[in-house]
């Protein structure tokens, strides 16, 4: 089950980030903590199809503004539009609506479910995938607004990125493998 990672079209990482270790596992921590306008730290995937965005992330800390989960909108017309993801706001855009959303390994449920668990302080690592609708040609930010501020605080295990749903059994099996 290959995902869209790619050596020839990598992510990256931008503004303030740190590898560090949290319980036993390896991980990047996002940084994201000083005041909503400054925070600018993110993973920038490269423009592809995206349709499911699996994670595996811990959040550290919260800010009372706006963070984002991801954004896929970008300054020219029609590319990402919509595709955005807004927690602890409970608010999407037109592109995920309808997205079904499975939270550590659980059953396909309304992404409207799991909203507000993913922007708690965790005591734990947090696996959360969205599929969408169908697939949307973007360059994702991943715990950041498309320009690159109100992020989340997070440390980073697994990205895994599809050009298609994934079944239930899929996403299981991702679950599963932790990482």
């Amino acid at each position: 089950m290959p995902n869209l990672a790619s050596p020839s079209a990598p992510a990256t990482l931008l503004g303030k980030y740190e590898p560090t270790t949290v319980g036993n596992k390896r991980a990047m921590h996002i940084v994201n903590v000083a005041g909503w306008v400054d925070n600018k730290s993110c993973i920038k995937l490269p423009e592809v199809s995206v349709q499911t965005v699996s994670l595996w992330f811990y959040v550290t800390f919260v800010t009372s503004g706006m963070v984002f989960l991801f954004d896929g909108r970008d300054e020219r017309p029609n590319v990402g539009d919509g595709t955005y993801v807004i927690p602890n706001k409970l608010q999407i855009g037109e592109r995920v609506e309808g997205a079904v959303a499975y939270l550590n390994g659980s059953a396909a449920q309304p992404l409207s479910a799991v909203m507000a668990p993913v922007t708690a302080p965790s005591s734990s690592w947090q696996h959360l995938t969205i599929a969408m609708r169908a697939p949307v040609r973007s360059a994702l930010k991943l715990f950041a607004r498309h320009t690159y501020e109100e992020g989340m605080d997070v440390c980073v295990g697994r990205v895994l990125v599809y050009d298609r749903a994934l079944t239930e059994a899929e996403n299981r099996a991702n679950y599963e493998a932790s990482f």
